[in-house]
């Protein structure tokens, strides 16, 4: 019988409880926050990093929905989202959250829907990307000074030789 790479083969002598205790402190320990929803958004698991980068404590997520900390997703838009993931996989890709404080951060966001029992979830993990953005922002804001400064350089060359001739 074979299995599939990357679905760990289930041990009768390993307690599903130490799977599920092994997990949370690996979810923990990730520099990525994690959650669980089901079908309608709602947070049913939440690791340390998802708390630590919205403000939010464990016990507040777990009473809100995907709706509630991005605004991208309002509850329309996040059942269309939920019927499109039941097709297949999709790429990461880069939306926003909402954070206690109010503050609006970008994110990268990758999610894969689980269906259990005959019940649809979400698994994602969320990356700030703001550091990142910050980055690029700067980075293009120092292409352009130095296009500028090129240019003016080579204006100011062409006058002198303007000038000179």
């Amino acid at each position: 019988m074979a299995t599939h790479p990357l679905r760990p083969v289930s041990r009768p002598d390993v307690h599903p409880a130490l799977d599920l205790s092994v997990f949370r402190q690996m979810a923990d320990m990730s520099n990525d926050a994690f959650y669980l929803c089901d079908a309608h958004g709602r947070f049913l698991y939440v690791n340390d990093r998802s708390s630590s980068t919205s403000g939010y404590s464990r016990d507040e997520l777990l009473a809100m929905t995907v709706s509630d900390v991005n605004p991208d997703f309002p509850p329309d838009r996040l059942a269309a989202f939920v019927r499109e993931l039941r097709h297949g996989p999709m790429p990461p890709f880069e939306t926003i959250t909402r954070r206690k404080n109010g503050t609006i951060s970008p994110i990268e966001l990758s999610v894969a829907h689980l269906e259990i029992d005959g019940a649809d979830y979400m698994f994602g993990v969320v990356r700030d990307i703001s550091e990142r953005k910050q980055l690029e922002t700067t980075r293009k804001s120092f292409a352009q000074r130095m296009l500028r400064a090129l240019e003016a350089e080579r204006q100011r060359v062409a006058r002198e030789l303007h000038d000179d001739v």
